[in-house]
């Protein structure tokens, strides 16, 4: 992992610099907090949408789950969010999607609402490999972006009580 995570789009302007320094300080406790995974994937969701009507049904049901198809029920936002989830977690465990097939992480819906991972057959090998806690995933819409970001901590860093 890296010792600090840049980001910047044109560090000549003060603006874009500061904006760089201040996600440095705020992200930089994940850098690798003993060994924390993280990953985080955004998607354009008019291009995805565009994919998806291009590709039919066939590329759907490789990417998503049954489960996820009926949560979205169609809805652009909601495909390329959980496709940025997959994304994101893929990352977080150190494969991107060699070698672990896209369905093999689904997102699900807890009862309140809330998102939640459930890892199948090679993320969920990888998953035990790296001997990290439960993945906590945060998703996002806005406007024409889909945003997801995925963090599991270690099993030896948690303690009894954490989440």
């Amino acid at each position: 992992m890296h010792d600090r995570i840049c980001v910047s789009n044109g560090a000549s302007n003060p603006t874009n610099h500061h904006q760089s320094t201040v996600l440095q300080r705020l992200m930089s406790p994940l850098a690798n907090p003993a060994g924390a995974a993280v990953g985080v994937d955004a998607v354009h969701i008019p291009t995805w949408a565009d994919i998806l009507a291009r590709s039919g049904s066939a590329v759907e049901n490789k990417i998503y789950t049954d489960q996820e198809l009926k949560f979205a029920c169609g809805r652009a936002d909601r495909l390329a969010t959980r496709f940025a989830a997959k994304e994101a977690v893929l990352k977080a465990l150190g494969t991107g999607i060699r070698g672990v097939g896209l369905q093999d992480v689904e997102v699900v819906c807890r009862p309140e609402g809330a998102p939640e991972v459930a890892l199948h057959g090679a993320a969920r090998n990888r998953h035990g490999e790296l001997h990290l806690g439960p993945i906590a995933v945060s998703l996002c819409h806005e406007e024409d972006m889909a945003y997801a970001v995925a963090l599991a901590l270690p099993l030896s860093g948690l303690t009894e009580g954490s989440p």
